[in-house]
């Protein structure tokens, strides 16, 4: 069936100047944008005049199983209060990868609605359930965007992300299996947690080795997957690119020789200034601690800035949220990123968005598929209440994302899934 939205202001992702005009689909693909051409008198014309129409949102950075949020339905009471012996023996008989894929069907819901139409999970996921919840997506079990996933997420033995479901693991022989048996059970991606987390006395500092980050590396190139590390501090960013990193994630306190060595090794950056913003601002209301706080704070002095002079240098930038942090980052707050990036570091909306679409396909290796609105790609389409480019926070109201589309198929409507 041809599609035909009509009238609407046109960004398309590659961080060309918009323009008001046609979107034509086609089955799954995009047929032509800016002028519709001689129409299907059996299309369906609806009709977007007044609205902003954009390629679907790609998020690079998120933990789609993950996130507990304290104002939300949940389906079971937080381990963390648990009082009775009937709640106690839930937990401890119950699996927690299958508890990680009801709590990231609810997740996938909300991203879709907020307009995300491709997500990359990068951790934390028990038991390769981010893998699972990709299939159940895939084959129409549950409606969600796009996932590339990782299973779960590798770290050194009590490092960072250690006590969130990762695998621990050390040394070369030991690194080799346990990516040999992500890559076997279907891990689009391989992520590594190569820092600690940012602030305190050693902010950001290494946990692997280059020569264990390396065979991470290679085992997943031999299968034609790429690699994304959690990189906080400049020596850590330096160790995982000299070892094949294809991603950098976070990356808040890069220097010029790590921003160099990227442009070298053509590595791209992933921001997420959301997650270090709010645990700023909102997490001792929240119940964080005060060194979580502080910390955060320090990270948001020097970031904007440091995102500022990597751009400069030529590295490589898309936006990702890392929504999925327990009440700090809820899950369809993802455009947050794309606001605060635009505030914040000071570059134009167009050129946030195309951050949050053409160029954060391309991060994750979709960008001959999806990411722009250009004839042939699949159509990956968002139509949006309003001019985004005059006010990048009409994107962060899920109410006003009316039509979401994926590879053609209608999954929101006027704000609502329509399966």
């Amino acid at each position: 069936m041809t599609i035909i939205l009509k009238g609407g202001k046109i960004i398309d992702g590659t961080g060309a100047a918009a323009v008001t005009g046609d979107v034509v689909i086609d089955g799954e693909r995009i047929v032509s944008v800016g002028s519709s051409g001689p129409q299907d008198p059996d299309a369906r014309v609806v009709d977007v005049a007044g609205k902003t129409v954009m390629p679907g949102l790609v998020d690079p950075h998120v933990h789609i199983t993950y996130g507990e949020t304290l104002h939300e339905p949940r389906s079971w009471i937080s381990f963390a209060t648990v009082m009775s012996e009937q709640e106690s023996g839930f937990f401890a008989l119950t699996d927690k990868a299958g508890r990680d894929v009801a709590s990231g069907a609810y997740s996938c819901r909300k991203t879709l609605c907020a307009g995300f139409t491709t997500v990359r999970d990068v951790g934390v996921s028990a038991g390769g359930s981010d893998i699972v919840l990709r299939e159940a997506v895939r084959n129409g079990y549950l409606p969600g965007p796009r996932i590339l996933a990782c299973g779960g997420g590798i770290a050194m033995t009590g490092g960072h992300g250690w006590d969130a479901g990762v695998i621990e693991a050390d040394g070369v022989d030991a690194l080799r299996t346990v990516t040999r048996r992500q890559l076997k059970a279907g891990a689009d991606v391989i992520k590594i947690f190569a820092t600690r987390a940012g602030g305190g006395e050693w902010s950001g500092g290494p946990e692997f080795s280059i020569e264990e980050m390396r065979v991470i590396c290679d085992e997943a190139r031999q299968r034609g997957k790429h690699v994304a590390a959690h990189a906080v501090g400049a020596e850590g960013i330096k160790r995982a690119v000299l070892a094949g990193v294809n991603t950098i994630e976070h990356g808040c306190l890069i220097d010029e020789e790590a921003a160099e060595l990227m442009v070298e090794h053509d590595a791209w950056l992933i921001s997420t200034l959301y997650p270090f913003d709010r645990q700023a601002t909102r997490a001792k209301e929240l119940g964080y601690s005060e060194h979580i706080v502080a910390s955060s704070a320090e990270i948001m002095d020097v970031y904007p800035e440091n995102l500022r002079m990597a751009a400069r240098k030529g590295v490589k930038i898309a936006l990702g949220s890392d929504c999925g942090i327990p009440d700090l980052t809820p899950h369809g707050e993802n455009a947050l990123e794309i606001v605060l990036y635009h505030r914040l570091v000071g570059v134009s909306a167009i050129e946030a968005i195309h951050m949050a679409t053409g160029a954060a396909a391309e991060a994750i290796r979709f960008g001959d598929a999806i990411g722009t609105l250009e004839p042939g790609k699949y159509a990956d389409v968002i139509v949006v209440d309003g001019d985004v480019e005059a006010d990048l926070s009409i994107l962060l109201d899920s109410g006003n994302i009316r039509h979401v589309y994926q590879s053609g198929s209608q999954s929101v409507e006027n704000g609502r899934l329509t399966a």
